[in-house]
């Protein structure tokens, strides 16, 4: 019924430690990792970009299942494309917001905007006189 061993002395384990640390970081280097932010492998920017400007519109969840990172990182990603001028925000409050890609105009849409007289555009609407109908 044996004990276990003898326990390793203090100058073998240092030499232990030290040799498994080598072993992990050659591992490492021969495995050759991504970039990475809390863990999570960050997409090249300009493949989020494109992507977002080709939908009709985002949310944080859309982002976050495409690219495969937090939700929080979403949600920051999509409020900097907002003051980059490259979204809108079309609704939400402060759990969700949704989305859209800046839609750039025309040059023929601008000039058929200005060709629109003054009378087609949308008037406003008061109350209904009451012409046709008399009180006696």
């Amino acid at each position: 019924m044996g004990g276990g061993g003898k326990k390793p002395t203090l100058s073998q384990l240092t030499k232990r430690m030290e040799r498994e640390r080598r072993q992990q970081q050659e591992r490492r280097e021969a495995a050759g990792y991504e970039k990475s932010v809390l863990g999570l492998s960050v997409p090249d920017m300009e493949e989020v970009v494109s992507y977002v400007k080709s939908l009709k519109y985002v949310t944080p969840y859309v982002l976050a299942e495409k690219f495969g990172f937090r939700l929080s990182l979403a949600k920051r990603l999509l409020s900097d494309f907002v003051s980059q001028g490259l979204l809108n925000v079309v609704a939400g409050d402060n759990r969700l917001r949704i989305y859209a890609p800046v839609v750039e105009p025309t040059p023929a849409a601008e000039a058929q905007e200005a060709a629109q007289p003054e009378a087609t555009k949308r008037r406003k609407r008061g109350k209904r006189s009451k012409e046709g109908k008399s009180s006696s």
